[in-house]
């Protein structure tokens, strides 16, 4: 019940007109940036319970995937992939039980390092009386903040030889404790084609959830005989391009999946579709935009040649 007012101002802030209509990119931007950092000043000195994160996970969940705080359908992707690393396939979102956990580990590691604070003393006296951190085991009558504090011990013990964190040569720190707890997983070889810096974040994510096979659009055109197969591959690099025209062609190709996603949207929701023209233009515009935004108009002769044959600088 203490702790229930992390879960009020999480909602709070996505109950405005405009936090609901943000599209994928920036919703993923406001979970990052500020529905994950609620919790975190409580979260560094003690564990918040299991419940009450959870619950802020699924209100951050329900939020990415539908603007609200309840979503009653089934995620597009598990939670967990979307909280691996971009350079994994996920979205880098933080997982809010394991951030809490390393966050309470900062006070595990003083213990370790026999940090020169009040509090490392404190514990010495009360608690350890001479024992050895490593292979404590706190009694079943200890106080409930800290036997959490031994239980954060033994997940992160691993990390630790000799009483020295092995994960980081400047010692324990949040970050290499948090990539302890999520593990590493394999990475994915669109990474740098979905996230290209020059293609507008909004696109990128839409790239993302069909690399993931969750809007199933290659497929679907498959299915209406509009291409000849439902595989798809595409790498500028293959192409003996320069990295200026690699990045325009994988920032096109994101905006012409967007602008894909979009029209079938309206399509099944409007009965509306605007004529392949339209489209075309529209790509076109959103690509020229960009370029003029990352170019600032230096461009070498030799991309400049390549740029106005596509009509995309003037």
């Amino acid at each position: 019940m203490d702790c229930n007012i992390l879960i009020e101002r999480v909602v709070a802030r996505i109950r405005s007109t405009g936090a609901r209509k943000l599209s994928y990119a920036g919703r993923l931007t406001l979970v990052n940036s500020v529905l994950n950092t609620l919790h975190n000043y409580w979260g560094s000195i003690f564990l918040i319970p299991k419940a009450v994160v959870r619950r802020i996970e699924a209100i951050c969940r329900s939020y990415f995937w539908d603007g609200g705080s309840e979503y009653q359908r089934a995620p597009l992707i598990a939670w967990d992939r979307v909280c691996c690393r971009k350079e994994e396939g996920g979205l880098g979102v933080i997982k809010a039980e394991n951030w809490n956990i390393t966050s309470v580990g900062k006070l595990v590691n003083w213990l370790y390092t026999n940090a020169d604070r009040l509090w490392v003393q404190w514990v010495h006296h009360i608690y350890l009386k001479d024992q050895d951190w490593h292979n404590y085991v706190p009694p079943a009558d200890s106080n409930w903040n800290w036997r959490n504090i031994c239980k954060v011990k033994g997940l992160i013990s691993s990390g630790y030889v000799n009483n020295h964190w092995i994960h980081d040569p400047k010692g324990y720190n949040i970050k290499s404790g948090y990539g302890l707890l999520q593990g590493g997983h394999p990475s994915v070889g669109w990474y740098k084609d979905v996230w290209d810096a020059w293609c507008v974040p909004k696109h990128s994510i839409i790239c993302w959830l069909i690399k993931q096979e969750a809007l199933n659009t290659r497929e679907k055109l498959f299915r209406l005989q509009i291409s000849d197969s439902n595989q798809y591959s595409i790498d500028p690099r293959c192409m003996g391009l320069s990295l200026l025209q690699q990045r325009v062609c994988r920032m096109t190709l994101a905006a012409f999946w967007y602008c894909v996603w979009i029209e079938r949207n309206a399509w099944r929701m409007d009965n509306c579709l605007k004529c392949p023209q339209r489209v075309v233009q529209e790509i076109r515009r959103l690509v020229y935009a960009r370029i003029r935004v990352k170019t600032a108009g230096a461009v070498k002769m030799q991309d400049r040649i390549w740029l106005q044959k596509l009509d995309l600088i003037v």
